[in-house]
């Protein structure tokens, strides 16, 4: 797990695939159930990285769509292409009963 600035644990919980259409969304292969309107994520690409809030978000044929703060065109969510997307632990959803987070079972 990466840490920020302020060291709360940062959790990987997707990649940016491509651009959506021409309003500014993206794809997102990864974990869809922490990704909603109003969560914080820190995106990062190399040294490179944007931290913003999830405006939106919608499901086509199974694969998240979100909206990012800030990206308002197509262009700029070309640019995102390849950020993977992190979210702090304490920011998690919990788990459906019975299930668990791989991270909580590691080392237990």
């Amino acid at each position: 797990m990466l840490k920020t600035r302020d060291q709360s644990e940062l959790v990987n919980i997707g990649r940016i695939t491509s651009a959506v259409g021409l309003r500014g969304e993206v794809r997102v292969a990864g974990d869809s159930e922490n990704l909603r309107e109003g969560k914080v994520l820190l995106l990062r690409r190399g040294k490179q990285e944007i931290e913003a809030a999830c405006t939106g978000a919608r499901y086509q044929k199974n694969t998240p769509i979100i909206k990012i703060e800030g990206i308002t065109d197509r262009n700029a969510a070309e640019e995102l292409k390849g950020y993977e997307i992190f979210i702090r632990a304490t920011d998690l959803d919990e788990p459906p009963k019975g299930q668990h987070y791989v991270m909580d079972i590691v080392g237990y």
